[in-house]
């Protein structure tokens, strides 16, 4: 082999160690940057009020005196899993002047997941089950018995259930959000893993904004 040839073949290979390097950087800054929380208020606050109109199918309480949450998961997302516990601290301080709409993207993965989910909206332990579940989905293993005795008989077979968790999607979809976690308390939305003084904040905000309409 001449010189020329070995320097070329030499370039060859820095040049692709380089590249190498460059699409690692880029895959791990792609995933990283999932967990930045990204949070605006929302430019389209009657696609919000659609997402928080329809109720679960187990129950369907509205109140204006109580500030609207509505929350995205996906059960084969590894970041919506991470949100959980802010999220349950959250709601569970702020319960009594909040209402929660969930809302579920189910893929062929976590479609299983989703609909015992939305069966399973007016439990205690809701909170629970979501864990089981999310640990199901990330196993790649069938739902827990336990879990699937919450369905309330055939609510997760039935065409209702699909019917909710096709608005779920038209919804996301009509709002433009990119990434999920996503959760809007009022019209302040937080895409990514939120902290409860994240969540706060948003609330203590909304409640300004919802006083401020008041006053005449």
């Amino acid at each position: 082999m001449s010189s020329d040839a070995r320097h070329r073949l030499l370039w060859i290979i820095v040049a692709a160690c380089a590249a190498g390097v460059m699409l690692r950087s880029i895959w791990k800054a792609s995933r990283n940057s999932a967990t930045i929380v990204a949070v605006s208020r929302h430019d389209r606050p009657e696609a919000l009020l659609r997402a928080s109109a329809a109720c679960s199918g187990v129950s369907c309480a509205s109140s204006v005196d109580k500030t609207s949450i509505v929350v995205f998961t996906d059960f084969n997302c590894a970041f919506c899993s991470k949100a959980e516990p802010a999220l349950q601290d959250f709601i569970k301080r702020t319960s009594a002047t909040t209402e929660v709409h969930w809302r579920y993207l189910a893929s062929a993965v976590s479609i299983e997941a989703a609909k015992i989910a939305r069966c399973s909206e007016a439990r205690n332990d809701l909170f629970a089950v979501r864990s089981q579940l999310f640990e199901s989905v990330r196993r790649r293993q069938a739902v827990p018995a336990s879990s699937v005795q919450l369905t309330n008989g055939d609510c997760s077979s039935s065409e209702a259930t699909a019917n909710y968790l096709s608005k779920d999607r038209r919804d996301f979809a009509a709002l433009g959000i990119r990434g999920v976690p996503a959760i809007a308390v009022g019209r302040t939305l937080i895409v990514g893993v939120p902290t409860e003084r994240l969540l706060d904040s948003a609330y203590a905000a909304e409640n300004a904004a919802r006083s401020s309409r008041r006053t005449p």
